[in-house]
């Protein structure tokens, strides 16, 4: 029986993670530019998921990072995550700047009726704010004219 031999060439594939390899180059095939991925995030990991079983689909809300020092903008957004927690984003290069941070819903309230308009969470069974927090904060806004 032969024996095959390691070359150091060789060494360069011990840490590449095979499995992420196919999920980038499956994004590049089917969602190669920012146009491409603009508002598909539901789409592309419905699709994603279907060819890999093993991914998780996610929904919540995504802080993607503005310019000129502004606060990030929290958007509703689809992504899906390996059985070992990694993120993999189909879409993230929809925008112009990175994603910060990743949040996912609470399942158990139901899908999203709405956008607070005080944070930019994720309203619930038809409220218009997301907590009291937010409710107590954003009325004193509206009833404060010096605000």
């Amino acid at each position: 029986m032969e024996e095959t031999k390691l070359s150091s060439e060789n060494k360069v594939f011990s840490n590449v993670n095979f499995k992420e390899l196919a999920y980038s180059c499956w994004i590049s095939e089917n969602y190669p530019t920012p146009q491409s991925a603009r508002l598909q995030c539901a789409e592309a990991t419905e699709n994603m998921v279907g060819v890999f079983k093993e991914l998780k689909r996610v929904r919540g809300l995504a802080s993607v990072a503005e310019p000129y020092d502004l606060p990030p903008t929290r958007t509703p957004h689809w992504w899906c995550v390996t059985p070992e927690g990694t993120i993999i984003d189909p879409t993230a290069h929809q925008y112009p700047t990175e994603i910060l941070t990743y949040s996912e819903a609470d399942e158990s309230k139901g899908p999203p009726t709405g956008k607070c308009p005080n944070c930019g969470g994720l309203c619930y069974e038809g409220n218009y704010l997301c907590s009291k927090k937010c409710d107590k904060e954003y009325m004193a806004y509206l009833n404060n004219p010096e605000y």
